[in-house]
């Protein structure tokens, strides 16, 4: 995978305790990796996590791990109405620890009633996309709520009846990302100029909101943690390079753990009930859950990962954020999905280049990293998913092109699969999504960042090439990981 071979490392997860609300957050370690992961904490931030940093190899040897985790426990909410004489109620919504969730979505509406078949079905729509869906009935119920999200993207849900009053107090909420009408009454709203890159507009019923939603989530869900080694840094002394590389490092030294460590049957149950615990109130979860603990099979890992539900969510969550409690708890599945690509990879036949695509959104200051690094290696630190089809790529970029806090790329990567031993295999027969005719890549891929320019369109094009097993920069790369590993001893 182009990360070296590891026998003795250190891994990092910084101890942030946001305030949780209505929930609980606890600590717990897993003994079974005591011995192998010795980790320092130190942490900066990124958009979606807390990033890892590993300093020196003699604080590889030196501390012990300590690992965050995130609590599965529920509490429940009593909302109370603000409309005069209503009586008050408790929904039957969950709160869960909101260091479990990408999005949150918020709906406020002052005449929600919870019996209604149309608000009960539309909750259970909302959790198809993120499980972290609240309701409220009183303006500072929602506003206490908004402040205190942290790292999270928040979409809010607001009625025609209290649009002019309540959005003046909610549009400058950092995590509210975007606002959406419903405009049942179909009444003529005047946006105010400063609200109009937040709303998203106004819909007649509920299905459009959801359907907005739900294209809207796909970039968050796009969003992968990628590590940027510039050309030249490479070559600068041990420390500045620890410094420059910690990320990359600790997630690529973990997943050699992972991949080395030895699982039985309780590991599938432990993450089934895990998930459980997400998804409490989400029976389409659920049932997807019992099936997964009842008939997964390691031959069938890239057939689960490809499917649209808690597994690929979650998986993709603990990577993004590296949350080292749930990436433990996947390390089962990230082996089965590992080893069956490699099998797949020494099936094939052809060994012919290939040119793949990537479409998505990615944070301007991640962009301006790649622009200004050209030359430099480039990791993707999940399991990549890409597309032999330029057509359906740019749709997943250029549906990034109206949220101002993204540039919409085309990631064109160039593989020559004589000259690298990383496992990558066209998975399009296995996949629940055929016609996405993807083709998905293990773990830590590594690039070279040959161009960045702009198409006439409005998206960019970043020209990638797989490196080589013989690539010089590399095999330093992967010395001086080895000599990490080995070193302070």
């Amino acid at each position: 995978m182009g990360c070296g071979p590891s026998e003795t490392v250190a891994a990092t997860h910084p101890t942030v305790s946001p305030p949780i609300i209505n929930g609980q957050s606890k600590q717990a370690s897993d003994e079974s990796l005591k011995n192998d992961l010795n980790q320092r904490r130190t942490s900066t931030t990124s958009h979606t996590s807390k990033r890892i940093r590993i300093n020196s190899a003699a604080s590889i040897h030196s501390t012990t791990k300590r690992v965050t985790s995130a609590s599965s426990k529920t509490t429940t909410t009593d909302l109370k109405s603000s409309t005069v004489g209503k009586q008050s109620r408790t929904p039957s919504l969950t709160l869960y620890d909101d260091a479990n969730y990408d999005l949150v979505i918020i709906w406020v509406d002052p005449h929600i009633i919870d019996s209604e078949k149309t608000y009960v079905n539309s909750l259970t729509k909302f959790r198809r996309i993120t499980d972290a869906v609240f309701t409220f009935n009183e303006f500072d119920q929602c506003i206490h709520f908004l402040d205190h999200i942290y790292e999270k993207t928040a979409f809010l849900i607001v009625s025609d009846s209290i649009v002019e009053q309540f959005l003046p107090l909610v549009i400058g909420k950092p995590h509210l990302d975007f606002i959406y009408i419903l405009n049942q009454t179909k009444r003529k709203i005047e946006l105010v100029n400063a609200w109009k890159k937040k709303v998203k507009g106004l819909f007649d019923d509920i299905e459009e909101i959801f359907k907005a939603i739900t294209a809207d989530s796909n970039h968050i869900d796009s969003w992968i943690p990628m590590s940027i080694l510039p050309k030249n840094d490479i070559k600068k002394n041990e420390n500045e390079a620890n410094e420059l590389n910690s990320s990359f490092m600790y997630m690529c030294l973990l997943t050699e753990i992972l991949l080395k460590m030895q699982y039985d049957y309780k590991a599938r149950n432990t993450l089934s009930e895990f998930c459980r615990g997400r998804y409490l109130d989400n029976e389409e979860e659920l049932n997807l859950i019992n099936e997964f603990e009842q008939n997964h099979k390691s031959q069938s890992a890239v057939y689960w990962y490809t499917r649209d539900c808690f597994l690929y969510k979650t998986m993709n969550f603990a990577l993004r954020t590296q949350d080292m409690e749930i990436i433990m708890k996947m390390g089962f599945f990230i082996r089965d999905l590992h080893e069956q690509l490699a099998t797949m990879y020494k099936n094939q036949v052809d060994q012919q280049k290939v040119l793949v695509f990537r479409g998505q959104g990615i944070l301007l200051n991640e962009f301006d990293k790649i622009r200004k690094n050209i030359g430099g290696l480039m990791s993707f630190n999940v399991f990549l998913s890409t597309s032999t089809d330029i057509e359906i790529s740019l749709n997943f970029a250029k549906g990034a092109e109206n949220d101002p806090k993204l540039v919409p790329v085309l990631f064109r990567m160039h593989i020559d699969p004589t000259k690298s031993s990383v496992p990558f295999a066209d998975v399009t027969k296995w996949s629940s999504f055929s016609y996405e005719k993807e083709t998905l890549f293990s773990m830590h891929t590594i690039f070279r960042i040959m161009d960045v320019r702009r198409n006439e369109g409005q998206y960019w094009n970043i020209i990638l090439s797989l490196t080589s097993d013989t690539d010089p920069e590399l095999m330093k790369l992967t010395d001086h990981l080895r000599q990490e590993i080995g070193g302070g001893s």
